[in-house]
């Protein structure tokens, strides 16, 4: 455990690199995103009339209810020569028939602003709120029961650059900074509120015309805004990776890291890790209408539960996209996720399945119906649950 005194200064130093980094927030994957994406307004709107056979998801005392669900989304992107400005809005509205305190409106409003300065040289600074909410049970959250819905609000700001362009086939290094900023604003969980900053070092390298070595070293570091709790549950951790991206075929590409993870507590009521982790993704087109998908991750997380530090997380799972005659969508995926947490003798483990179809009816009309199914095996007693929802819906994508 740290020292006291090198852990308040160290709290302090994080609040000012906090303030130094509010044009700042991890998000390399994102900024390549937006590269691609042509100036102009894009808009949808998903509604959607669903039912849940458990809404609290405990088996022991099951709830089950009908609900509205409405998620409208608006991408902005304007240029100006090699640079672009980009808005983007995104929302969630749930209203329950029968248990009001379940209802919630999450919001998250982002800028992004990108600088082609040369040819080889990009950089992104951008910054995000986001208000949402916990799912009742699910991974990584509290276990304790609320009738209403735990609310909390996160702010986060970016900033990355990058020398180098993988699509010129030459090396590319990126560099990332993050801070972040989350509180709890119901059900007596500020206990949880918390601040981080991290830094990603990225290497890729070209091996041959297919095939390119990647390298990243990452850091990170939470600090829980509470003082005068029992347990100090700051943590921070760093991580090497090393692995390949491949371009098997023109329809298979993968991507494998495979890395030695560090995560410490500052307290020594929370066990501290270091193991191997993965980050892993294969995509597979055996014809030109489907995509299929294979995934699998092995990496720590914040906990967002009373009295627990980090978990480590661990899931595979399999996805299957197909277009029929471009009117006619699928979409079905199974995933099992295994969570051991450092502060409890607690494990979980899951298994998620889901399948939807739709139906074009116009180019900007688009119905449909999903099936989601949760199903949970805890080490703690009374936390089992099985959890189905159905979903019929409508998409409206208008053009501008």
């Amino acid at each position: 455990m740290l020292h006291r005194n090198f852990r308040i200064e160290y709290r302090i130093q994080v609040s000012i690199y906090f303030l130094l980094l509010t044009l700042l927030w991890a998000g390399e994957a994102i900024s390549k995103d937006l590269r691609k994406v042509d100036p102009g307004i894009y808009g949808e709107v998903k509604t959607g009339f669903a039912y849940k056979d458990n809404v609290f998801r405990r088996d022991s005392s099951k709830e089950s209810d009908y609900l509205f669900i409405a998620q409208p989304s608006l991408l902005w992107k304007a240029g100006f020569g090699k640079h672009f400005l980009v808005t983007r809005y995104t929302g969630e509205y749930a209203k329950y028939f029968s248990l009001d305190e379940q209802d919630y409106n999450d919001h998250a409003g982002s800028l992004d602003l990108g600088f082609n300065f040369t040819e080889k040289f990009y950089a992104n600074f951008g910054g995000e709120f986001v208000r949402s909410h916990y799912r009742p049970q699910a991974p990584g959250v509290t276990i304790d029961d609320f009738r209403s819905v735990t609310r909390w609000s996160e702010r986060r700001v970016h900033g990355t650059f990058v020398y180098g362009r993988r699509n010129l086939g030459a090396a590319e290094i990126a560099l990332s900074v993050y801070g972040t900023q989350r509180r709890h604003h119901n059900n007596s969980q500020d206990v949880r509120d918390r601040d981080g900053v991290g830094v990603k070092l990225g290497y890729d390298q070209p091996l041959t015309q297919k095939t390119r070595l990647l390298s990243v070293f990452k850091y990170n570091r939470y600090n829980f805004t509470k003082s005068n709790l029992a347990i100090d549950q700051d943590n921070q951790g760093y991580s090497f990776w090393a692995g390949i991206s491949w371009d098997h075929t023109a329809k298979t590409t993968s991507r494998v890291l495979v890395g030695f993870i560090r995560q410490i507590s500052d307290s020594s009521s929370f066990k501290d890790f270091s193991g191997v982790g993965v980050e892993a993704d294969v995509f597979w087109e055996p014809q030109e209408d489907d995509l299929i998908t294979f995934s699998a991750y092995r990496i720590p997380k914040q906990s967002s539960a009373r009295g627990s530090g980090f978990f480590i997380s661990n899931r595979v799972g399999v996805n299957w996209r197909h277009n029929y005659e471009d009117y006619i969508h699928i979409n079905s995926g199974v995933r099992f996720r295994y969570d051991d947490y450092s502060a409890q003798q607690r494990t979980e483990k899951y298994a998620f399945a889901n399948v939807g179809i739709s139906y074009s009816l116009t180019t900007l009309v688009e119905v449909g119906c999903e099936y989601n199914f949760t199903f949970r095996d805890s080490s703690l007693r009374d936390r089992d649950y099985r959890a189905n929802t159905v979903n019929l819906f409508v998409r409206l994508t208008p053009t501008f």
